[in-house]
């Protein structure tokens, strides 16, 4: 019962649009565009909104480089762990808070997004 329910919320997604067309590299675009900055060297223990907080910051400093890291493809895949931890928390802890306000088929579409974005980049 409990797997069927999952799955009803797992399949409900916004829109019809083609994620795979959505997720693409932009014609023109090149995938190096990304440099590093990093201020934390060493993990350290904060709040879920304060990781969020410190990651999209990180995250911003890397979108926002003028030259190419030698390690781009690595950087962007700490990127993606990075993300996927963030989502993973959100379903494992919130995600009956996230039904309860009947905003799960959105939750899905960007998580749906993001697995398919992740797949193509990689």
């Amino acid at each position: 019962m409990l797997g069927e329910q999952l799955q009803q919320h797992l399949d409900a997604t916004l829109g019809t649009g083609n994620l795979k067309d959505a997720v693409k590299l932009p014609t023109g675009e090149d995938l190096n565009e990304w440099a590093d900055d990093v201020e934390i060297k060493k993990p350290i223990k904060v709040s879920g909104p304060k990781y969020v907080d410190y990651l999209m910051d990180w995250i911003a400093v890397q979108l926002n480089g003028v030259l190419f890291p030698h390690n781009f493809l690595d950087v962007v895949k700490i990127i993606f762990k990075w993300l996927f931890r963030i989502y993973a928390h959100i379903y494992h802890s919130h995600f009956q808070s996230i039904v309860g306000l009947g905003e799960e088929a959105h939750l899905n579409t960007c998580f749906k997004h993001f697995v398919m974005f992740t797949w193509l980049s990689s």
